[in-house]
């Protein structure tokens, strides 16, 4: 699964999965109102995707970690992520992805931890 964050008014081209000439073009992406979602649920997906979010900070800087301080660093954005998970409601539609991803963490933060203790 690839996650893509747009800002407000950001432009981003359009392109064709498929051989045939067509034109690049640009699209103008804003943000389209809720209506039928109530807070509570808005509340429920945007702690999903700030755990998302800090695991694919975590992930980011586990690529250039050398340090013991750096790697506690990710282990702490795991260990974030892995909190905010386990915040997500079994009535939130992405409970399951959450349940499965705290698995995940949990096993990235051992590899980070190892490396902490490894890199001095």
């Amino acid at each position: 699964m690839i996650l893509l964050s747009l800002k407000f008014g950001e432009i981003l081209p359009l392109t064709s999965k498929t051989n045939t000439q067509i034109p690049s073009k640009s699209v103008l992406v804003t943000p389209s109102p809720v209506i039928s979602e109530s807070p509570t649920v808005l509340l429920q997906t945007d702690t999903f995707r700030e755990a998302v979010s800090k695991a694919i900070n975590a992930a980011n800087l586990t690529q250039s970690a050398k340090s013991p301080d750096e790697w506690k660093t990710v282990v702490s954005q795991w260990e974030t992520a892995i909190a905010l998970m386990k915040t997500v409601p079994s009535s939130s539609p992405n409970y399951a992805i959450a349940q499965q991803k705290i698995i995940e963490y949990q096993k990235n933060i051992t590899y980070a931890q190892k490396n902490a203790v490894g890199s001095k």
